[in-house]
């Protein structure tokens, strides 16, 4: 194999790892930020119920 064959073999391995690693760390991030929009979205909207118990020593007469 040439040595400018061989360049360039290695220059693109390197192109396309970094191409890979870029689009993943792209779609990690995509996928964090798309979950604390959600959670944070699903904790405004929360109802939040309480309950009242009556006892008979609670109950006027």
């Amino acid at each position: 194999m040439e040595e400018t064959t061989r360049k360039k073999a290695i220059q693109k391995n390197r192109w396309v790892k970094w191409s890979v690693l870029t689009g993943v760390v792209t779609i990690v991030l995509i996928i964090v930020v798309t979950a604390v929009w959600i959670l944070v979205e699903v904790s405004q909207k929360i109802i939040h119920y309480y309950y009242e118990y009556i006892t008979e020593n609670s109950i006027n007469y």
